[in-house]
């Protein structure tokens, strides 16, 4: 059975495609637990492109609220070990209730960062790319909720990485089938870290203020629709492996 899927593989027309942040559903993490934070449901039959990078960068987030004086310089340390991350264009996002504003100045080695407030007791949400071990896994999950990995990281290590000379990819080599995700399987994100990962939180007035240094960019070849037979050979293989 598997060589007459891999046949109707090899004869489907596909084409190139990522999958980004505006394509996935969003869900605000729990420290210390494996938990779903990005899921995405494909209505065609896809495998993940290893000869691609897989951008990626999942940050925590704290909040924090400025003092009773306005005008007063503030230092605000964070938890999780704050890294200046190539990986993203800002390890730092800050927000002042819904407005986005910048640090007056970031020390990464202190692990925090100055800011002004010109009013009072105002809260901050804080996005930042951090350094603390953290498992991320890349998994393919069938409609009964078995999930099969088809990648694993540390976050914190790929927050380090410098991703332009050493890109990550996500290889899924563990047989033929290991790669493909059939259209009514869903890809998730999952993490175990000791802070909260967030892609956006919402305000006392209703706004979202959204982590813009959040990054999920996954490579991947998409069939024309979905494959007869791919759903049970997929989940047949993993049950194998």
């Amino acid at each position: 059975m598997n060589e007459q899927i891999m046949q109707r593989l090899r004869e489907a027309n596909t084409s190139r495609d990522n999958i980004t942040n505006g394509d996935f559903s969003f869900s605000t993490g729990s420290p210390g637990q494996p938990t779903t934070v990005a899921e995405y449901q494909p209505k065609r039959a896809l495998s993940v492109d290893a000869t691609r990078p897989f951008d990626l960068s999942l940050v925590a987030r704290e909040t924090f609220t400025t003092d009773g004086n306005a005008g007063d310089g503030e230092t605000f340390s964070v938890s999780h070990e704050l890294i200046d991350s190539s990986v993203v264009t800002n390890s730092l996002v800050l927000y002042e209730g819904d407005k986005r504003v910048q640090p007056d100045s970031i020390d990464y080695a202190g692990d925090s960062f100055n800011y002004t407030d010109d009013g009072t007791d105002n809260t901050l949400t804080a996005y930042y790319t951090s350094g603390a071990q953290a498992l991320v896994e890349l998994q393919k999950v069938a409609p009964n909720g078995t999930p099969d990995v088809l990648f694993s990281a540390d976050m914190g290590m790929i927050h380090r990485r410098d991703q332009g000379k050493e890109p990550i990819t996500v290889d899924a080599d563990q047989s033929p089938l290991h790669p493909f995700v059939p259209a009514d399987f869903t890809l998730a994100l999952t993490i175990t870290a000791p802070y909260t990962v967030a892609f956006a939180t919402e305000t006392g007035s209703g706004t979202e203020v959204v982590a813009t240094n959040a990054l999920t960019d996954l490579p991947v070849r998409g069939a024309e629709g979905p494959i007869d037979g791919l759903k049970q050979a997929v989940a047949t293989d993993a049950a194998r492996r």
